[in-house]
């Protein structure tokens, strides 16, 4: 198998070769490192290459207009502010690359969201970068890697439009402008997924954070009365388009699993060991439904822990999520700054040593 052929098969919860290696850079030390210069906003070519070089069998390109990514295209009042386009400011500091932290909404109430020209999704500057990512993986046949496309979840759109306290103040204040704005945010990456899906992408990741360190972000129950039923028909247009679509969420999701499974996304991604997710309980549990994506701690043993840590770490991760398939290596966040690189380069060696499969479908471990 080459990377994109053993990514998809993970994803789809089959047994491939071995397990496939995956995870989101954000440091642009690796770039550095690796090709000899950093970049400060995210480049198609480059990030293949990236992915590529250091061993990874998938590459995540988010889409232009990606919540709180730095982009040249958004409003830059400084070199660390910037407004986008659904109004919101953001700060941006070299330790959170390539995202930016929100720091003022402009939508707070019903005129405020009526008056917001709202985004075009058929922009054609939103499409450069993974057009560009797509070209230089074809470029390379032998070395193909999968081109994961990045996109919003409805929840994490409108809390970088109405920022966390607003969007509870809603639910209970006035649920159908929040709701409004959930399906608008949806729709939008809906359209959005359609070109992506046109453009020939190989998977879709909807990145929408619902948990916190101990639960989720809002109750279970506003979950799954507003928020997840529009989640899953974001989800169904993509599966219908005939892509693969998993699911990225930060925190603690526990209590909500079941109904992230009944949305129809074939993957979970981080499953945040940092956060008390359970990833022995999940695999026991979930395993034959959910592709599990995760979950070397990198809040700890990545940022903190030796490299022997490190490999250690990856073998425990191995052995309990990939009998059988169905589960790709990563970390429980990302690559992030803070990491040593030699950490970064144990975890893949580490992953592609231990994870090769016997004929029984367990990994090898050795």
């Amino acid at each position: 198998m080459n990377s994109k052929e053993r990514f998809l098969a993970a994803l789809h919860g089959e047994l491939p070769d071995r397990v496939p290696v995956w995870d989101f850079v954000n440091n642009p030390a690796l770039y550095k490192d690796v090709l000899g210069s950093e970049i400060f906003y995210i480049d198609g070519r480059e990030a293949v290459r990236l992915y590529r070089e250091i061993g990874l069998d998938g590459v995540f390109i988010p889409v232009g207009g990606y919540n709180a990514l730095i982009d040249a295209h958004w409003d830059w009042f400084t070199d660390t502010q910037f407004r986008d386009e659904w109004g919101t400011i953001y700060t941006f500091e070299e330790s959170a690359w390539p995202c930016a932290f929100p720091v003022e909404y402009q939508i707070k109430t019903r005129q405020d969201w009526e008056r917001l020209k709202k985004p075009d999704p058929k922009e054609d500057w939103r499409y450069q970068t993974i057009q560009d990512a797509l070209q230089e993986n074809q470029q390379s046949k032998d070395r193909q890697i999968a081109v994961v496309a990045g996109i919003r979840g409805p929840f994490s759109t409108a809390s970088m439009i109405l920022g966390m306290t607003q969007l509870s103040l809603l639910l209970y204040d006035d649920p159908d402008l929040l709701k409004d704005i959930l399906q608008s945010a949806s729709f939008f990456w809906s359209e959005i997924a359609a070109i992506l899906v046109r453009l020939g992408v190989d998977a879709i990741v909807i990145v929408d954070d619902m948990g916190a360190n101990q639960q989720t972000l809002i109750s279970p129950k506003h979950l799954r009365n507003l928020i997840l039923p529009i989640l899953k028909k974001e989800v169904q247009i993509i599966l219908d388009a005939d892509i693969p679509v998993f699911l990225h969420s930060c925190g603690n999701v526990s209590t909500i699993l079941p109904d992230i499974i009944e949305t129809g996304v074939l993957g979970l991604n981080n499953i945040q060991q940092a956060a008390g997710m359970d990833l022995k309980a999940i695999k026991e549990t979930f395993g034959k439904r959910l592709c599990l994506v995760g979950n070397v701690n990198a809040s700890e043993v990545m940022a903190y822990g030796t490299t022997c840590d490190v490999r250690q770490a990856v073998k425990d991760c191995i052995q309990i999520a990939s009998p059988g398939g169905g589960h790709i290596l990563a970390t429980d966040h990302s690559f992030h700054k803070g990491i040593p690189l030699e950490n970064v380069y144990a975890f893949i060696e580490a992953g592609r040593r231990f994870g090769v499969y016997d004929a029984e479908g367990f990994p090898i471990l050795s």
